[in-house]
């Protein structure tokens, strides 16, 4: 049995989008080095072995709904964003913590360098911070 849980983010400009063309994470859009991980989000249940998340998807302009690959243990549960990097490296875009989640803010940059959002260039999104939160 497949699990579904929704989560509201609600600290941002703008409807929130799950981009991995600015920042891909890898080319499966999840990081490598985190099994079961999906667009920057892992799921932990204390099992030890929790179920992989197959699914992030935005259903709301501050809503995502994850969807589990199984059903989670009982007890304490943890959604991750952007929380586990290569192990033993250091950050950076291509080792450490880093996820696909950004708001719709189309605030544009004053010297360029932003990206296209809806036919608007060098927007200014703001991308979702580190995050460990647990969840029922």
């Amino acid at each position: 049995m497949k699990e579904i849980t929704s989560v509201n983010y609600t600290d941002s400009s703008g409807s929130h989008t799950i981009d991995p063309s600015t920042y891909r994470v890898d080319t499966n859009s999840q990081p490598s080095f985190v099994s079961g991980s999906k667009y920057g989000f892992e799921f932990t249940d204390g099992s030890g072995t929790p179920p992989a998340i197959t699914a992030i998807n935005v259903i709301g302009p501050t809503t995502l709904e994850m969807i589990l690959s199984a059903a989670p243990a009982v007890g304490t549960r943890y959604l991750n964003y952007a929380y586990t990097g290569a192990s033993g490296a250091l950050a950076g875009p291509t080792t450490g913590p880093r996820g696909n989640l950004r708001d719709s803010d189309t605030y544009k940059s004053l010297t360029g360098g932003g990206i296209t959002i809806n036919g608007t260039a060098n927007c200014l999104p703001n991308w979702c911070l580190h995050q460990h939160f647990q969840i029922s």
